[in-house]
């Protein structure tokens, strides 16, 4: 406790060039911003005044990625799994800025990888929206659940909706499951169709996502992604040879979801690959696990 008590007084005293060489390596935030945002929290106008529970040094440290620091305060039996909010751990912030050396040492120091913050976000789900693909890929390498779900979808959903290639990419190749479902009704290539995501439409395609799988409602990717005009992506199943003659369950075709909001170029394309209009084929549909007899 001594040594945090130290530590904490010494960074909020340090000049802003200070602050930026001892607490981070990669530019985060001044001592002048901290001092302020500490004040604004406590309503305490004199650095002295201010709780050390407001901000914990080794939450600070991770944050800033300075691992010399983290291992110091380590070895002297900081908490490793405790941070000022209960939400946002030491590793929590290493993983969100992106420091993968400190998230290894965190990580030997028994840091819990799978510890879900709010509605199941998980540290992957914040590598990921992040874009910190080296930190992604490591969580997986020691054990994170690629596929948890959130409120807002499994990893790989949340890095197709933001765009975050990359960290498609990680994911994909950790063999993540593409036809996770819940809780948003949807699987990761409707997800990619629906969001105008041309590169990660083309990422799920070469990894064998299922071109046919129908969703909650009977949709299919092609169907989505030609209802709201995408074109290139329409392009890419043509391309891959997906069957352009699915039809929903009620009898609605590719062509038919085109030309419902006039999606000329597409109607065009779908055309010109020999698409028919109402035929009797159906997509596959996820299995269902069969209840107790």
């Amino acid at each position: 406790m001594h040594l945090r008590k130290l530590f904490v007084l010494e960074v909020l005293a340090l000049s802003p060039e200070e602050f930026e060489s001892l607490a981070t390596q990669r530019g985060s935030r001044s001592a002048r911003a901290l001092k302020e945002h500490l004040t604004s929290l406590t309503g305490q106008t004199s650095v002295s005044l201010i709780p050390l529970q407001v901000v914990l040094p080794l939450e600070l440290a991770s944050a800033g990625g300075n691992a010399e620091i983290v291992r110091m305060l380590l070895d002297a039996r900081a908490s490793v799994n405790v941070g000022a909010d209960a939400r946002v751990t030491p590793l929590f912030s290493a993983c969100s800025e992106g420091h993968v050396e400190t998230v290894r040492l965190l990580v030997e120091f028994r840091a819990d990888i799978n510890v879900p913050a709010a509605n199941g976000y998980t540290l992957l789900h914040e590598a990921c929206s992040k874009g910190r693909c080296d930190v992604a890929r490591f969580l997986i390498q020691a054990g994170a659940d690629k596929d948890a779900t959130s409120s807002d979808g499994p990893p790989l959903h949340m890095a197709i909706a933001l765009g975050n290639i990359g960290a498609v990419r990680v994911l994909l190749e950790a063999r993540a499951n593409m036809e996770a479902v819940p809780p948003l009704g949807t699987s990761a290539l409707v997800a990619a169709c629906a969001s105008g995501q041309l590169q990660a439409t083309e990422l799920l395609i070469q990894h064998r996502a299922q071109l046919d799988f129908a969703d909650d409602r009977g949709l299919v990717p092609l169907h989505v992604a030609c209802f709201l005009g995408h074109l290139e992506i329409v392009r890419a199943f043509v391309h891959s040879r997906a069957n352009l003659n699915l039809v929903t369950g009620d009898g609605f075709s590719a062509l038919d979801a085109a030309r419902t909001r006039d999606h000329q170029d597409v109607v065009a394309l779908l055309t010109e690959a020999g698409q028919a209009t109402m035929t009797d084929r159906q997509p596959k549909r996820r299995r269902r696990m069969k209840g107790p007899p």
